[in-house]
């Protein structure tokens, strides 16, 4: 049996902003995408979101995720913050990743931090960040805590309609 998290909390890559499709879309990741989002407002999760993420947001949101993040905060359903730099992580990403392992991992080091600082769950298309996080995870205690899934993987939709249940298939470490 999975236990839920005690608060339905996620903070969404901008990834998954940018391929969201609208209503009229016909490509498979687009309508993944799409239907994450839509889940997450069906299901009232909250979306973590800090200005570094609002930023990286707003240069590449589909037209469909501006406006389910206008009806997020509509409805009070995005939590702000601003998490500090989670330095474990950085000091274990200088010493057991390559330099393109490195740079790869840093780029999305915002995620990770707003995760570790709300409740650990991200949604995001990038599988190799997971990975290099999977890496890392048992150099780094706090990583073990993170779920992250892709809209592209079999069960990430379930996982989001349940309100993000612990899941081993999503789990970091």
């Amino acid at each position: 049996m999975s236990r839920t998290k005690a608060n339905g909390t996620i903070v969404v890559d901008a990834s998954v902003a940018h391929s969201a499709g609208g209503e009229d879309a016909t490509h498979a990741q687009a309508i993944a995408c799409r239907d994450g989002l839509q889940i997450i407002y069906e299901v009232e999760l909250r979306l973590v979101m800090s200005r570094a993420l609002y930023d990286e947001w707003s240069k590449h949101c589909s037209r469909y995720a501006r406006k389910w993040l206008h009806r997020m905060f509509g409805h009070r359903r995005v939590a702000q913050l601003e998490p500090a730099e989670h330095q474990p992580t950085r000091i274990a990403l200088l010493k057991f990743l390559s330099h393109s392992e490195q740079a790869t991992l840093l780029k999305d080091l915002l995620l990770v931090d707003a995760a570790l600082a709300a409740n650990g769950n991200i949604l995001s298309l990038d599988d190799r960040t997971r990975h290099l996080l999977v890496k890392l995870a048992p150099h780094v205690r706090q990583l073990r805590a993170l779920h992250w899934a892709s809209p592209n993987t079999e069960g990430c939709l379930n996982w989001l309609r349940a309100r993000l249940p612990m899941d081993a298939r999503f789990a970091v470490g």
